[in-house]
């Protein structure tokens, strides 16, 4: 699971993303209770406090010596861990735990964040270590770079080639990572940045600020996180890990093409380049903190091709992988692959009727917090659509929306100094939303709102105005609104 402080267009939104990829990236809901093993909590926990002064070697800052944290199982309870304390299990239901993790948990001790268990204990360690990351980035990384978590695709003429580049990269870090000497591991890695070279020369420069922003977020959140299981669990060392990304197939994983191929490659990529930096001298940490490219690290540690060479490289890697193949390859998947929404007006086409929540926000109101899985798919430089939903939630100041197996399409923008968030649920009729189905054509005035159903729950503990029409039901909210206005 991703967490990005300033996501899709740098607004002032908290954004907890998960997605449908595997479920050991952290980024997946728990499968279903009959194939989950029950957790020994408490030994998970005493384990983690066992290696915590190891685990404040990992990142300095990242998980201190008295970190605290909280594994929930929804089935059997949750167990309280605080400091070098023992830990304590509590049986029943965890209030607020209904998420995959909450950062800062409510009444806990500050930095303290929940997990809720995934599948196993690997799985689970990979969530807590690499979201934990993501709150420490919140403290130290500065210089992200880059607007939004996607880029505009009209770019790429031909996407399966372009596909197939990346592919290659990925396949040539890998092969860095196996290299049996320190020589071919550097070679390796030359001949990595000679081929990421060549294909930025023919990119434009906001996706190569987007690809830089992705790899140094979660590829060092992946870094940290494996090298934080490997603590606890020796036999989980970070070169498998890392390569365990790398060999992950992105033809045929699934999500969209850009939860793909610009999120889910970044984490394998980046921590991979990651992996190679610190083989070589000196420390790196502090530079990746402040904003500085890994792909450019990397070439400070064992040097750029040069650009006179650069082509003969270029040549010889490419039929040394067997470009021809991943272009073969990739061609094949994208023939076989389903249509994919690529405008506003196509991701309205999914739903008969729409129900939007609007809400507009003053800079200094408190973030909307906002966690979903499920497919991204970027259909304007505000607005990204989410397919096969599996979980989409917002809780915050009176303001509570939660939906389950429907499209829903978020647009957010900034509009004179305020926050607008636009939150379009698709559905095929509004029968399971009998208030809102008898409600006539036109404005109609609310001092709060509640709607429920089996897919769609909305809460609004505020005034609410709402417009009608014939395809479209319009909720909005005003956050700068103060009483009696």
């Amino acid at each position: 699971m991703a967490y990005l402080s300033r996501p899709l267009l740098a607004l002032g939104m908290t954004l907890a993303l998960t997605t449908t990829a595997d479920a050991a990236r952290a980024q997946s809901e728990p499968p279903p209770a009959e194939v989950r093993s029950t957790p020994d909590l408490v030994s998970v926990a005493q384990r983690v406090i066992d290696r915590r002064h190891a685990l404040a070697d990992v990142w300095p800052g990242y998980w201190p010596t008295g970190q605290s944290f909280i594994l929930h199982d929804p089935n059997n309870g949750w167990v309280e861990a605080k400091g070098d304390a023992a830990p304590i299990f509590h049986s029943g239901v965890l209030e607020g735990g209904g998420r995959p993790y909450v950062f800062d948990f409510p009444g806990s001790p500050p930095d303290t964040i929940m997990v809720r268990w995934v599948t196993d204990e690997r799985t689970t360690l990979s969530l807590i270590f690499h979201e934990q990351f993501h709150d420490f980035q919140k403290d130290r990384f500065t210089g992200a770079g880059g607007r939004g978590e996607f880029v505009d695709l009209s770019f790429v003429d031909d996407r399966p080639a372009f596909t197939a580049d990346l592919e290659l990269e990925r396949r040539v870090l890998a092969a860095a990572i196996r290299a049996d000497t320190p020589a071919e591991r550097t070679d390796l890695a030359r001949r990595y940045l000679a081929l990421r070279r060549d294909r930025e020369e023919r990119t434009p420069a906001p996706v190569t600020t987007t690809e830089r922003a992705r790899e140094r977020t979660e590829g060092s959140a992946d870094f940290a996180g494996f090298l934080a299981r490997g603590v606890v669990m020796p036999e989980e060392t970070l070169k498998d890990s890392v390569l365990w990304r790398l060999d992950e197939n992105l033809f045929q994983a699934s999500g969209s093409y850009v939860t793909r191929w610009f999120r889910q490659r970044s984490y394998g990529v980046g921590a991979a380049i990651l992996f190679l930096i610190d083989q070589g001298p000196g420390e790196w940490r502090a530079r990746v903190e402040k904003g500085e490219a890994l792909d450019v690290l990397l070439g400070e540690t064992v040097g750029e091709v040069l650009d006179a060479d650069r082509a003969t490289s270029v040549r010889e890697t490419r039929t040394r992988f067997d470009a021809a193949d991943l272009t073969t390859q990739a061609r094949a998947a994208f023939s076989a692959g389903r249509p994919q929404p690529t405008s506003i007006a196509d991701f309205h086409a999914l739903g008969a009727r729409r129900v939007t929540l609007k809400v507009i926000s003053a800079a200094d109101e408190p973030p909307l917090g906002l966690s979903f899985s499920g497919d991204m798919h970027p259909l304007s430089t505000s607005a990204m659509g989410i397919l096969n939903l599996k979980s989409f939630a917002i809780d915050i100041n009176g303001v509570a929306m939660n939906v389950t197996g429907l499209p829903i399409l978020l647009d957010l923008d900034e509009i004179n100094g305020q926050t607008s968030s636009t939150f379009t649920v698709l559905m095929s009729d509004l029968s399971s939303l009998p208030l809102l189905a008898g409600l006539p054509q036109g404005e109609t005035v609310h001092d709060d709102l509640t709607l429920e159903s089996q897919q769609f729950t909305l809460r609004l503990d505020r005034p609410v105005r709402i417009l009608t029409g014939p395809d479209e039901i319009i909720i909005l909210v005003d956050r700068t609104a103060r009483p009696g206005q």
